[in-house]
């Protein structure tokens, strides 16, 4: 009688792992299939480094050797493709580097052949990188981009501050920078007129002729 109940325990037991080993096999096979159904519809960066953590996961399981190698090789890939568009993101302070990172690219993964929409996922990243760029150029304009109160001493502080000019500005910004500076000196030569008419007024006779022939001296050797 014991050994009969013995045997029912173990075959009781012997039913519950292989359920359970059959449970850990669908469970594999489910989330490997949703790895390759979630690269297919991947449209952003995000969704690719999403599926690379879904995968270092499922190669912790104990599967077939072919398909241990198709993920290992699937890894490689991904991380080649986010290490090169990562370039993007470390070019959004140079305008004319970002335009050239962006062509290479375009061209490099024309033609790819992977598992997702290697064309989606790259201008999903082209466009974050150009928005981004492009706020550092309007938050450049809004900032500089004035002559403030117009007084002499905003002008020089802002020359001081536009004589070097961020990489990552537009063509336009550029422009009008570059217009702006000649309006600046313009303000400028009309205040420094200004003065010497103001302080030639307070000389007397004799000094308004001393000073006249030293600005026509002045002005032969120029």
């Amino acid at each position: 009688m014991e050994i009969g109940n013995d045997a029912k325990r173990l075959h009781t037991q012997l039913d519950q792992c292989v359920e359970k080993l059959d449970s850990a096999k669908k469970r594999m096979q489910q989330d490997m299939e949703n790895i390759w159904e979630d690269l297919a519809n991947a449209q952003t960066l995000e969704d690719i480094e999403n599926v690379q953590s879904c995968i270092a996961m499922v190669m912790n399981y104990r599967m077939a050797t072919r398909d241990l190698q198709d993920f290992e090789e699937l890894n490689t890939a991904l991380d080649n493709f986010v290490s090169d568009i990562n370039v993007l993101k470390e070019a959004v302070n140079d305008r004319n580097l970002l335009q050239k990172e962006i062509a290479s690219l375009r061209n490099k993964y024309s033609n790819a052949e992977l598992d997702f929409d290697v064309n989606a996922v790259l201008e999903d990243v082209i466009s974050s990188a150009e928005n981004a760029i492009d706020t550092k150029d309007h938050v450049w304009r809004t900032q500089y981009l004035t002559l403030g109160n117009q007084t002499r001493e905003e002008i020089h502080i802002w020359k001081d501050n536009t004589r070097i000019l961020p990489a990552f500005l537009k063509q336009e910004t550029i422009e009008a920078v570059e217009k702006m500076k000649v309006e600046a000196d313009q303000i400028v030569s009309k205040a420094m007129i200004e003065d010497v008419v103001f302080y030639f007024k307070k000389l007397n006779p004799e000094e308004r002729t001393r000073c006249l022939a030293l600005l026509m001296s002045n002005n032969e050797e120029c």
